[in-house]
């Protein structure tokens, strides 16, 4: 017992016992249910979040945007949900993303990109590092900016999803684990089911534990 009362003697004052002190983790963070479609950098500028913030609270949304459809758990910071939620239901449908995604398909051409998105040549090609307008792959992905283009965008993404908006081709796939459905991952990297099973040639939702899925090419 005496030595149970000094170790929390010490524990309460390790500078008078010549210790390292540690300073408490604030993080803290709140779930609210978004609806579709959410630009996490809209949130922040609408909200007056900060926006290394929101990423580093919603780690799964490594494009920083919610998936198309359904309800989808995005974390803010503590004491903010319900700001947060009024915030985002003050915005407008279609101002709630600032960029979308298209993965090439054959006969892709970007004038014809930038006649579907409305965005012009040059912005495409500014905002995924093409240097010649040919040079399209079938199953690249490429970012798609609405309004105009802020580099600074990519730059405050993650490493995997910047490289991905700009010259890399490298795939991206899952191992299915135990409780991994379909929807599940779908939710978690912010994808669509029919998205998963057109790149895995599925036809139904059954998935197995240790399957190998194609996320992204």
């Amino acid at each position: 017992v005496p030595a149970l009362w000094a170790a929390l003697i010490v524990v309460k004052q390790p500078q008078r016992f010549g210790l390292p002190t540690f300073a408490e983790n604030p993080w803290c963070r709140e779930r609210i249910e978004v609806e579709g479609a959410l630009d996490l950098e809209v949130l922040a500028e609408k909200g007056g979040f900060e926006l290394a913030r929101l990423r580093e609270l919603n780690p799964a949304l490594t494009r920083g945007i919610t998936p198309p459809s359904g309800l989808y758990p995005v974390f803010v910071p503590c004491g903010e949900g319900t700001r947060a939620q009024q915030v985002i239901a003050s915005i407008p449908a279609a101002d709630r993303i600032k960029r979308l995604f298209h993965t090439v398909r054959a006969g892709d051409t970007l004038a014809a990109l930038s006649r579907r998105y409305g965005v012009p040549v040059e912005t495409i090609m500014a905002a995924n590092g093409i240097k010649n307008p040919r040079s399209l792959q079938i199953g690249r992905e490429l970012l798609i900016p609405k309004g105009a283009w802020n580099r600074a965008v990519v730059a405050q993404l993650p490493k995997g999803t910047k490289a991905r908006a700009q010259t890399s081709h490298t795939a991206i796939r899952y191992r299915v684990k135990p409780g991994d459905t379909l929807y599940s991952i779908a939710r978690e990297h912010g994808l669509s089911v029919a998205t998963i099973q057109a790149r895995n040639n599925l036809t139904g939702t059954v998935i197995r534990p240790g399957d190998i899925l194609l996320l992204a090419p």
